[in-house]
């Protein structure tokens, strides 16, 4: 690990102020500066693991209900009653929300008896609290494997979720506006500038989806386009069934690629009434779930993208669905 140099680190604070700590490196990937205090070696991992590994704002949140639905008998009851942070934590919480920011947050909601439970949560380390959870556990991460225990494959089931990245970039560029651990405060052009240099958390992009593409071949890894979900949702349940070794029928895919329509999953998600967590009125955590359409490119930054993502695919080994 080693942090941003002085200059960067100012400046993408100024742009990111939900890091007031700043920012580092580990192993290339951009990373709040708290990261180093993150030790995943304090995790015992279990055989019946299922983890979701992903660079953010590739279908996650979605993917992470198609897997848990069809590895827990597609108990939909749970499912609309319990928030899929609770059934499938997202383990970088440990690193990603600021100190300054719970402070704020519990401040904002000391009276709301509602959230108490969730905010005393907080005050706990999330590796503690998966490490106490029944089996099987689920696991999301945003990490890429270099930064992942190296046994991972080796004991547990991954799903890998890729995303052509002009949607990410669109994407993650909304939800680091709304997120107030993010709080972004430039523009588009800007934004994307960072994403194609390699200056937002996670990044660099294609480093992170090609150690997923590279380990494709493992037989504990089960690696996904999101493209692939959204234009043939019942073959992709049958495949997440198939790697989990679950049997699923016909009548059971349609209701679940039913239950997961966006329109569905978004009235179905339960809502977690925490104010102050997000930045009002800039959109919602989960979007439109589109494929291409962008209107943030303009015609001249499209082109820069196409030819960006043209230079980027043929040095590396992947073969992206059209998007």
């Amino acid at each position: 690990m080693e942090p941003v140099g002085e200059e960067d680190n100012q400046r993408l604070m100024a742009l990111f102020r939900g890091e007031r700590s700043g920012f580092l490196r580990a192993r290339g990937c951009i990373l709040p500066l708290a990261f180093q205090e993150f030790d995943l070696r304090s995790l015992k991992l279990r055989s019946s693991d299922v983890w979701i590994v992903t660079f953010p704002r590739s279908g996650t949140t979605w993917s992470q209900e198609l897997i848990w639905l069809v590895n827990n008998g597609l108990d939909y009851d749970k499912a609309l009653q319990e928030t899929l942070m609770k059934r499938f934590p997202f383990i970088d919480v440990d690193f990603l929300l600021h100190k300054d920011l719970v402070r704020e947050v519990e401040e904002i909601n000391k009276d709301n008896e509602e959230v108490k439970p969730i905010l005393e949560a907080w005050k706990e380390p999330l590796i503690s609290v998966i490490d106490r959870m029944e089996s099987p556990r689920h696991i999301k991460t945003h990490l890429p494997f270099e930064l992942l225990p190296e046994d991972l494959l080796d004991k547990c089931k991954v799903v890998y979720v890729a995303r052509n990245p002009l949607d990410v970039c669109v994407s993650y560029y909304h939800h680091n506006r709304l997120a107030r651990l993010h709080d972004y405060t430039g523009d588009f052009p800007t934004y994307w500038d960072l994403f194609k240099n390699d200056e937002v958390v996670y990044a660099p992009y294609w480093a992170h989806v090609e150690s997923g593409y590279s380990r494709r071949n493992n037989p504990n890894l089960l690696f996904l386009f999101y493209e692939e979900l959204k234009r043939d949702l019942p073959s992709q349940i049958r495949k997440v069934a198939s790697f989990l070794n679950k049997t699923i029928n016909d009548d059971e895919v349609e209701k679940l690629a039913n239950f997961l329509h966006i329109d569905n999953f978004k009235k179905n998600s339960p809502h977690i009434p925490i104010k102050g967590i997000a930045n009002e009125n800039r959109g919602s955590f989960i979007r439109k779930g589109e494929i291409g359409g962008n209107s943030e490119f303009t015609e001249d930054l499209a082109k820069e993208a196409r030819e960006w993502f043209k230079e980027n695919i043929e040095r590396n080994t992947m073969v992206f669905p059209e998007f």
